[in-house]
């Protein structure tokens, strides 16, 4: 490794990596991500400069490695801490606790009018789809004007669909 422009291109080539692992973690706008391709095409160029075959083989490479990183990144993303931080939190909450319960689920039209005015319990945070315990029943449920916290007191005001319709009891 005697030639200093191949040693700057693995340079740029792992900064280029660095950079988009980074991009998945901080709140750029894509300035991280545009820095990340911009490192990538300036090591290729420097790869080109080293060798025209190590430059071909490299854009090969980097060609074929950009749509398995894009799908990593995709797959990833959803369980960085800024993603729970930017979106509605896990989809999966309300899945999970209804699993536990087999009496737990959707409310059938007739349930839902013997609900309206009923007081129950938020068994997960609210925003806006989770579910609550209505007596001894778990239903899914939507809350109606803001963000429902669990462990909160609620009142079924309607149903929609197969959901019944909540709001904070006061």
């Amino acid at each position: 490794m005697d030639n200093p422009l191949l040693i700057w291109a693995i340079l740029c080539l792992l900064a280029a990596v660095v950079l988009f692992l980074i991009e998945l973690l901080v709140p750029s706008a894509g300035i991280l991500g545009m820095l990340a391709s911009l490192c990538l095409v300036a090591s290729i160029v420097m790869f080109f400069g080293v060798n025209w075959t190590l430059g071909l083989v490299m854009s090969i490479v980097s060609l074929a490695a950009l749509p398995f990183l894009f799908a990593l990144a995709i797959r990833v993303w959803p369980s960085t801490p800024l993603a729970r931080l930017l979106t509605l939190g896990n989809p999966n909450q309300s899945a999970e606790t209804l699993d536990e319960d087999p009496t737990a689920g959707a409310v059938s039209p007739n349930q839902a009018d013997e609900l309206i005015g009923a007081q129950g319990v938020a068994l997960n945070d609210l925003h806006p789809v989770g579910s609550c315990r209505f007596g001894q029943r778990k239903y899914d449920c939507i809350a109606e004007g803001s963000f429902i916290e669990k462990g909160a007191p609620v009142r079924a005001v309607g149903w929609s669909g197969a959901q019944v319709k909540v709001r904070l009891r006061r």
